[in-house]
């Protein structure tokens, strides 16, 4: 005669076992993440020292959240060669988003001094150079590689412009553009900064606010959510410590700044 089954039903056992199997998956899932963080830091060695170190260094030094309430900031906006040897430019850039403007600052100073403060103090050591050197401390920085730069712009649009008179320029790096008006994608508006760069810090910073005037338009900021994509893809592209928390802090502001751009002021101081 065959033997019955014996089917012991636990409910007590059955939920320490379910406890278990939750558990070792939720502790599962947490190691997956702290691996994916441990590759970011590799990659980026700066990433723990900008989350935890970052010292508020303007107005917000003295009021934490005055950009949530004003919308004013000011801004270390760099461009290096992909080495960090070199500077291509360096301007701040002070916001005020209630009031719809914006100043860019070109920075000069002796030469090789700021290239020294990049080399041996990365982009954080350059951020307190020109702090000392201006006197009007930055709050946060954008900064780029050559090759990131170019991305940037691509993925932004192509940037039309207005030149003066033909260039035809050759050295360490080379720069042929015609008179009259000219669409640049990244690379050869790299090449026309650098070249202005040579001749006046003030052009390039024009070069720059027309840069900004070019970008501050509706069809960056169409829905929340496609403000979001285009913060989220140039965050992943630019070396900034601009946080997503500030930037859905301020996400508002910025869509009703986009959304008319005719009111908005972007000169060079």
């Amino acid at each position: 005669m065959k033997k019955p089954v014996n089917i012991e039903f636990n409910p007590e056992q059955r939920r320490k076992r379910d406890f278990f199997t939750r558990f070792a998956l939720g502790f599962g899932v947490l190691l997956f993440v702290l691996a994916v963080l441990s590759a970011v830091a590799l990659q980026r060695g700066d990433f723990f020292d900008d989350l935890f170190n970052r010292e508020p260094t303007t107005i917000e030094a003295d009021d934490p959240y005055a950009w949530l309430h004003t919308g004013e900031t000011t801004l270390l906006i760099a461009v290096h060669d992909n080495a960090a040897q070199n500077l291509r430019m360096t301007f701040l850039l002070h916001a005020d988003i209630t009031q719809r403007r914006f100043v860019v600052q070109p920075i000069t100073a002796g030469e090789g001094l700021l290239d020294a403060a990049l080399r041996t103090g990365g982009v954080r050591g350059l951020q307190q150079t020109v702090d000392t050197l201006t006197g009007t401390p930055s709050a946060r920085h954008i900064a780029a590689r050559d090759a990131d730069f170019i991305r940037w712009i691509n993925a932004m649009g192509i940037v039309p412009v207005q030149v003066e008179e033909r260039i035809d320029h050759r050295g360490d790096f080379t720069l042929t553009l015609a008179e009259g008006s000219q669409r640049l994608q990244g690379d050869m508006l790299l090449r026309y900064f650098r070249y202005l760069g040579t001749h006046s810090p003030h052009a390039q910073a024009e070069l720059f606010a027309h840069v900004l005037r070019t970008y501050m338009v509706p069809r960056h900021a169409q829905t929340p959510a496609a403000l979001e994509t285009r913060f989220g893809h140039l965050a992943g592209i630019l070396n900034t410590d601009i946080s997503h928390p500030d930037f859905f802090a301020r996400r508002d502001m910025l869509m009703a700044l986009l959304a008319e751009p005719d009111a908005l002021t972007i000169e060079v101081a």
